[in-house]
């Protein structure tokens, strides 16, 4: 049983974008893809950056990616970090993502300035 947070609510096909990642259902597993892309990752460019987590039962992992945002080419810029969790278990627990490791983690973490 695959049990989707409540994003998923206003989804009824079987992936979900957030930010620069796209998470896929399977059979008996869940695909989460990360990609560069500037509008939601911003500045540095990472365009090389690229990574595939497959999770299956009683797995959790998570993507993590930083941005440099302008508010126009000459204004002040903006700053976001983006952590993504994804699990795939038959109960959550509302603590699950605090109290235990990741089984993957992937960082596409910019040196910003």
């Amino acid at each position: 049983m695959l049990a989707w947070t409540p994003l998923q609510r206003n989804f009824g096909s079987e992936s979900l974008v957030v930010g620069c990642v796209t998470i896929e259902r399977t059979e008996g597993a869940v695909s989460v893809n990360f990609r560069y892309k500037a509008h939601c990752a911003g500045a540095p460019n990472r365009s090389w950056t690229r990574k595939t987590l497959v999770i299956t039962g009683r797995q959790w992992g998570q993507i993590v990616y930083n941005g440099r945002f302008p508010y126009s080419w000459q204004a002040d810029w903006w700053y976001e970090k983006m952590v993504i969790n994804v699990g795939l278990f038959e109960r959550l627990t509302p603590d699950l993502f605090i109290h235990t490791e990741p089984t993957y983690r992937f960082s596409a973490m910019g040196e910003l300035f």
